[in-house]
């Protein structure tokens, strides 16, 4: 029988950081599955949904994890490079079984990324088109308008994901804007999947100020909210 293929998305509370801080996917079963990490360290809506479709069309995925990231992240393409391309440059073998994207050697090469937590960093103001770019960002990024750009990216996501069997996680903080809640409640048609009410005790495996998880609570993680959605294949 054919290992179902999973595809995950999402910013570093998909991808992980490093072994303090790994990846809820280290722990699904790879020798049941096919996973596929798409995971992308600062990563914003707008870069998933740019790679989204080759990302589809690329796995054929059995079952798709979004997951939400912060609204006042942004990104957007620094090369020419289709975007098939750069996905299929940039996947290496974590084991057999379990890919994910090279960040640094990869996708960072084609895209340039930006938080407000790395905006005004020496390693992102190199440039003087990096400088500009952050000096625009800087003046939009706390703007009403921002933060409703958030909310039309995600309806633009759930109609790609229409095709496939998925679920919408939402981010790491506890509790998101209530407001913004509210909006994302109305695009779904019904609440994402909210990680602090799905692993008891949640806040004590959260190790640092980006809402990380340790490997105890990756592991829960991997264990309520991924195998728990996974339909059977048998």
């Amino acid at each position: 029988m054919d290992k179902q293929k999973i595809l995950l998305i999402g910013c570093s509370w998909t991808a992980g950081t490093d072994a303090d801080r790994p990846a809820p996917a280290d722990y699904l079963d790879n020798e049941k599955y096919k996973i596929y990490n798409a995971g992308i360290q600062g990563s914003s809506i707008h870069l998933h949904n740019f790679l989204l479709e080759s990302l589809l069309t690329q796995i054929q995925p059995d079952y798709v994890f979004f997951q939400l990231t912060g609204t006042r992240r942004y990104g957007f393409q620094t090369s020419n490079t289709l975007p098939d391309t750069v996905l299929s440059d940039s996947w290496y073998d974590v084991k057999p079984n379990y890919k994910a994207l090279k960040l640094e050697d990869g996708i960072k090469q084609h895209f340039h990324i930006i938080t407000p937590g790395n905006a005004d960093t020496e390693v992102k103001n190199k440039t003087t088109f990096q400088k500009t770019a952050n000096s625009d960002y800087n003046d939009w990024v706390f703007t009403d308008m921002f933060k409703h750009q958030f909310v039309q990216a995600l309806a633009y996501t759930k109609h790609l994901l229409g095709a496939y069997s998925h679920t919408f996680i939402d981010s790491n903080i506890i509790p998101r804007d209530p407001e913004l809640h509210k909006q994302v409640q109305q695009v779904l048609g019904k609440d994402p999947v909210l990680p602090y009410k799905e692993i008891p005790e949640y806040s004590n495996y959260i190790v640092d100020d980006g809402q990380h998880l340790n490997p105890a609570g990756a592991k829960l993680y991997c264990e309520n909210i991924y195998n728990t959605r996974i339909p059977s294949n048998s």
